[in-house]
């Protein structure tokens, strides 16, 4: 099951899918009295909603056909180029 802080992009993007533990602020204490309220109380039905809920988000949603990466080496090499002194890139790799 996924945990996220509710006010991150990945707490912002379980919710969306209503999907997940959302935490809303909660630190260190609170934080594990809610966690520790939250498994305590899932019974079998309550964990196979929550994993319905994750099933249910398309597959698309979670895993990569190779684009995502390809726009994140092309936005690292842009901020490459556009530091001082000489960054070697081959291959894809920064050397």
């Amino acid at each position: 099951m996924p945990i996220a802080q509710r006010d991150v992009e990945t707490g912002r993007w379980l919710a969306r899918h209503r999907a997940g533990l959302l935490l809303e602020g909660d630190r260190d204490r609170r934080l594990l009295e809610r966690l520790a309220a939250h498994f305590g109380g899932l019974t079998a039905a309550g964990f196979a909603d929550a994993a319905a809920a994750v099933a249910a988000i398309p597959r698309s949603a979670l895993v990569d056909d190779g684009r995502d990466g390809q726009r994140l080496a092309t936005a690292f090499r842009s901020l490459l180029a556009g530091l001082p002194g000489e960054a070697m890139v081959q291959d894809g790799c920064n050397l």
